[in-house]
């Protein structure tokens, strides 16, 4: 018979609808796809249909990029941009290190009990 309620292809559009509210339908059939790809990775892959003329009502599909500014998420590497160096962190940094160097190097020097100068007052 008839499929029930909320089994059937409107019921996959509308389930895909709410997947990603704000992605056009191309982005999310992308993202289902790498999404199966990455599931069922040993499972043989059909070869993609030949390339026919496009008919009336059909267009070729358009390469999605899924880019904003703080995430990346397409499968391009991408090159970080060069950030400017803040110059005071560096500074700080490095004052920080040559003290944490010192301190080693004066302990190493030192016998056990100058470590330890609170006990000179008993």
């Amino acid at each position: 018979g008839d499929a029930a309620p909320g089994t059937g292809p409107a019921a996959a559009a509308a389930a895909a609808a709410r997947f990603s509210p704000g992605l056009p339908p191309e982005a999310v059939l992308l993202l289902q796809g790498r999404h199966l790809q990455r599931r069922l990775p040993a499972r043989p892959c059909r070869p993609p249909p030949s390339p026919s003329p496009a008919g009336p009502g059909r267009r070729p599909a358009p390469r999605v990029s899924l880019l904003n500014e703080r995430h990346r998420y397409d499968d391009v590497e991408y090159e970080e941009e060069a950030r400017a160096v803040d110059e005071g962190l560096v500074r700080r940094c490095t004052e920080w290190l040559r003290g944490v160097e010192s301190a080693a190097a004066a302990r190493d020097l030192a016998g056990p009990l100058d470590t330890l100068p609170h006990l000179s007052t008993l």
